[in-house]
């Protein structure tokens, strides 16, 4: 009992401040006053109190923390999110959510009374609580809101394109250094080598450093020095050089194209770098307000609280980034519209999120059944099948022809050598089927991981890739198996939009990927506007993604971690597949909103 009164003592001194009680008190009045007012009070002054509470509910939050974004706002000390709080958080979100959902159903399965301004006013504040709890509340985790080891490749990947290519960021990154006077920094510590995707002592970049610069005019190795200087100064020594240890600029030419128009149009500033990350949040924008315009606002609550409050693609990774976002909002927009019937921009808008990331393209295998499937029942294809398909093939190839302008012919041949390369390199935060069966007790990070070594994870990768390799007959039979069922499932279903979300299992079974990029399983929150028992399911997997992580029996090192959410992901892909196994009773109901479904 003295332990928990010291705890709870503890908490109390910690989070106390006058800003704090303020801000509890008039959330519990506005609560209080919605649960009294329930029966009597208009569906838009509801909803819009509900929302006033869940801002009231963020404000608490970052108060308790004192999170730096809200502490300026309240003029608190600044203090900071703790992650395994933030977790817990965000878990208790998710599955408050999921609760409800379930809760809602049984009433009106009970038939007892319900208005629907109560689930739409809850859905609404937990939908605001989790967007904060995406950015942890305020602590955004960079004092400049930019994210400098990410503005680092993109930024300079995307400027100098013929210059650097896939190989040689790091290498003239060293050469330019110590022609900056910081030599013996160079020679002390390691870099990637692009080359070979290993760790190798900084020094033999020096070695030519001719290699580097015979590709720059002298004004523009001028430039690139500057740059660099720039980047050193703004990150301290530790930081600075895990930067050099990354897999380098990895982007297809399209997205560098579109990138070279902003990396070119300003040298690099704090201020322009702000500027640069704030695109992003225009994305996000338009992610939501897309799912909100074509499934309505429970879908739009649905995926902003999946989005929230899911582990892999967490604010850690991209925030602050330099347009990491924009792949995602091509990919939701494409099945937004397609659900619209805008079927060539709805291609068009999947071939702009394929051309940027390429792992999208593996989606399209939805469309291809359904497109398949009536071809080969009518011998001939459906019209707004041709919209469709004209809509993509006419947006790749402007894409495509304005890529090769701004990045050289040469472009594509060394972006396919460099991923073929990159995809054969485990990462410690990989995702998919791909992982699982290469993970072994033995082979884990947390035992063969050796700091004396050049290469400290070397040995690691070995393992995985032997490993990998011999359970290829595993991994083939298995893929043929989903093959069948997915074939089998998505031509009954004929939507293209449900086609494009029931086609997450193929791209986890086919495609190892880093864990932001399974923010594209927001694709099966939209499969609760057409079943609503998927809903609760896709919450309750936001939650239980948190608590693998705040799970005390579970190694926190990043490979036991992605491993327990790629089987996570894995059974949550697969079960969505299984939800619309059985055929249905009856015809499908007409969408509301009009066209196929």
């Amino acid at each position: 009992m003295e332990t928990i009164n010291r705890i709870v003592s503890d908490w109390f001194v910690r989070v106390y401040s006058l800003q704090f009680l303020l801000l509890f008190l008039t959330l519990m009045g506005v609560l209080r006053y919605l649960a009294k007012k329930r029966a009597t009070l208009s569906e838009r002054r509801f909803v819009s109190l509900s929302v006033v509470a869940g801002l009231l509910g963020v404000l608490v939050v970052g108060a308790g923390f004192q999170t730096p974004i809200v502490a300026r706002l309240l003029d608190l000390p600044a203090g900071a999110m703790v992650e395994r709080s933030l977790s817990w958080i965000k878990a208790i979100l998710a599955l408050a959510a999921a609760a409800l959902s379930v809760h809602e159903a049984r009433w009106i399965a009970e038939r007892k009374p319900l208005r629907k301004c109560w689930s739409k006013g809850a859905a609404m504040a937990l939908a605001v609580m989790s967007l904060a709890a995406y950015f942890s509340f305020g602590d955004i985790g960079y004092s400049d809101f930019y994210h400098r080891h990410e503005f680092f490749h993109y930024y300079l990947g995307s400027k100098y394109p013929r210059e650097l290519g896939y190989k040689r960021l790091y290498l003239c990154t060293a050469v330019a250094q110590a022609e900056l006077g910081q030599g013996n920094e160079v020679r002390a510590r390691k870099i990637m080598d692009l080359a070979i995707d290993r760790i190798v002592p900084a020094r033999t970049a020096l070695e030519h450093p001719e290699a580097c610069r015979s590709h720059f005019t002298p004004d523009r190795w001028e430039s690139f020095k500057s740059d660099i200087g720039f980047f050193r100064q703004s990150s301290n020594l530790e930081y600075w050089n895990s930067m050099q240890t990354d897999h380098g600029y990895n982007p297809p030419p399209v997205w560098t194209a579109l990138g070279h128009f902003w990396s070119s149009l300003h040298p690099p500033s704090v201020a322009y770098f702000k500027f640069l990350a704030c695109l992003d949040l225009m994305f996000w924008v338009g992610i939501f307000a897309a799912i909100g315009w074509a499934f309505g606002w429970r879908v739009f609550c649905v995926a902003a609280i999946f989005f929230g409050c899911q582990l892999p693609a967490e604010y850690f990774w991209t925030g602050g980034a330099f347009r990491r976002q924009d792949w995602l909002f091509g990919l939701i927009l494409s099945a937004c519209l397609v659900r619209k019937r805008h079927y060539a921009l709805g291609g068009a808008a999947m071939a702009y999120s394929t051309l940027l990331r390429v792992f999208p393209g593996v989606l399209v295998a939805g469309w291809a059944v359904v497109v398949g499937a009536h071809l080969w029942k009518h011998k001939r294809l459906a019209p707004h099948h041709r919209r469709l398909i004209v809509g993509g093939i006419a947006a790749a190839v402007v894409l495509v022809s304005l890529s090769i302008g701004v990045a050289g012919p040469r472009a594509y041949p060394e972006f396919y050598q460099h991923i073929q390369l990159h995809k054969h390199t485990p990462v410690t935060n990989n995702m998919g089927l791909e992982t699982l069966l290469s993970h072994s007790y033995a082979g884990r990070m947390e035992f063969v991981r050796d700091e004396k070594k050049v290469d400290p994870f070397g040995q690691w990768v070995t393992m995985r890739r032997e490993r990998l390799h011999a359970f290829r007959p595993l991994h083939v039979v298995l893929l043929i198996a989903l093959a069948l069922v997915f074939v089998k499932v998505v031509r009954r279903v004929k939507s293209l939009w449900m086609a494009l979300a029931l086609s997450l299992a193929v791209v986890i079974a086919v495609v190892e990927t880093t864990s932001y990029y399974y923010s594209m399983f927001l694709l099966a929150a939209l499969l609760s506007r057409h079943r609503r028992g998927i809903e609760a399911w896709v919450l309750c997997v936001a939650g239980v993604s948190q608590l693998l992580a705040v799970n005390r029996f579970l190694s926190y090192f990043y490979d036991d971690r992605y491993t327990t959410q790629s089987v996570l992901f894995c059974g949550f892909a697969l079960s969505l597949l299984c939800a619309y196994w059985p055929p249905p009773k009856s015809p499908l109901p007409a969408h509301p909103a009009g066209g196929p479904r």
